[in-house]
């Protein structure tokens, strides 16, 4: 059915009414790049009344920073040859090539003042009558952006800061382990991606005992990395430092450092969750190193793994909840002894729950077998073949958490 006259005349002034009060700015160009057309948004967008932007080129029009500065026709400043608005312009016209969202960055005088601008345009070429013409339709994206480099420039600062939190965890690892003729030492630490919350240290007690402890502080980043430092400040013994410990200078040290149990309530109620809204897991050990008696507890951490010199496994068990929980249940304190080539490994989950590229778990099991074949290298040789092994089954997926292993070789 055709349309009466009044009815054209009713749709066009309605297509008019549109384009008036959409906010994308529309204008019809030439075969010279001149403004034949537009709406009210070019003219409000760049802040330039209509006698400024009717018949005047493109880049003229809109206020190209090239052609205002150099006071240049556009298509003849320095950087038209480069442009995409302009490229996209001819080729419509020459081709029949039509350009969908591309994007625009550039400075345009807006008034009478230079301004970072970003756009994403599309260009149409239609035929009116025997002249063509090129609908070009712009879309101010500059506060989108903005926010967008706002919002990767916040977050380059955060992962400066995670950075920084990874290198001070790092730095609370031990450098050197103390030296005694009883015990053989290896240990790996292989951060996350994320700043993770494990962190563990040897250091002497006295001139017969040693203690270890292993710290697994839930979630990732500066929250964690900061509990994981105030933790093992904590445990630090006081007046020592890595250097003395490994030089045998032995201070004499709280009876709070002897009982792991008793440590285990003290950090429990030191650290509670409605305080510093998180948890950590902890296996605390003190071993005798001329009996080999070894006395632990152990706050919903993996349990550790005593590797016989016969192959066998012993899993030391007694302890409690984590830590921040409040006391929940009493910490239970388990002895056992160590001997002459027996190993001793802690470890964090990030081992055990590591995952490969189709998310199949390492698991206990298999971390268990290998702790058993491997039992006859060297302690340090024993975690890097370890390692390379969960590499390999992991097809070299990169760990979503902390991955800490120390291992102990008792000498006798």
């Amino acid at each position: 059915m055709r349309l009466a006259i009044q009815d054209l005349k009713d749709s066009t002034n309605l297509l008019n009414l549109v384009l008036e009060n959409i906010d994308s700015a529309v204008f019809l160009t030439d075969s010279e790049v001149k403004l034949q057309d537009f709406n009210t948004t070019l003219e409000k967008l760049f802040s330039r009344p209509e006698q400024d932007l009717l018949y005047k080129r493109c880049g003229n029009a809109i206020g190209c920073v090239f052609a205002v500065e150099e006071d240049a026709l556009c298509g003849e400043a320095s950087h038209c040859p480069h442009c995409e608005l302009r490229n996209s312009i001819v080729r419509a016209l020459e081709t029949n090539e039509s350009t969908d969202r591309a994007l625009l960055h550039r400075r345009f005088y807006v008034g009478d003042k230079p301004v970072e601008k970003y756009f994403q345009f599309s260009v149409r070429r239609l035929q009116w009558g025997k002249e063509p013409l090129i609908m070009v339709v712009f879309e101010d994206l500059t506060e989108l952006e903005s926010q967008r480099l706002m919002l990767l420039e916040k977050q380059r600062r955060l992962e400066d800061d995670l950075r920084a939190a990874a290198g001070i965890q790092q730095s609370l690892l031990p450098q050197r382990f103390p030296e005694t003729r009883s015990c053989l030492f290896g240990s790996k630490f292989v951060p996350s991606a994320f700043v993770g919350g494990d962190i563990f240290n040897v250091f002497r007690l006295d001139e017969r005992r040693i203690v270890m402890y292993m710290i697994d502080v839930s979630g990732h980043g500066v929250s964690s990395s900061l509990v994981t430092v105030s933790v093992s400040q904590m445990l630090r013994p006081a007046h020592t430092s890595t250097e003395a410990q490994a030089q045998k200078e032995v201070p004499d040290q709280s009876s709070i450092f002897v009982s792991p149990a008793a440590l285990l309530e003290m950090l429990d109620n030191a650290y509670p969750y409605e305080r510093f809204d998180t948890y950590f897991t902890i296996t605390y050990l003190v071993l005798d190193t001329a009996t080999g008696e070894l006395r632990y507890s152990n706050a919903g951490h993996p349990f550790p793994v005593v590797v016989r010199g016969d192959g066998n496994l012993e899993l030391l068990e007694a302890g409690g909840c984590m830590i921040g929980l409040g006391g929940m249940t009493p910490f239970e304190e388990g002895v056992t002894k160590l001997a002459p080539e027996d190993r001793l490994i802690i470890y964090t989950d990030g081992v055990t729950e590591y995952f490969d590229d189709r998310g199949n778990m390492f698991g206990e099991d298999r971390f268990y077998q290998y702790v058993r074949d491997l039992r006859s290298l060297r302690p340090q040789s024993m975690l890097d073949t370890l390692y390379g092994e969960l590499m390999l089954f992991g097809n070299n997926t990169p760990p979503n958490d902390d991955i800490s292993i120390l291992a102990l070789d008792y000498l006798g």
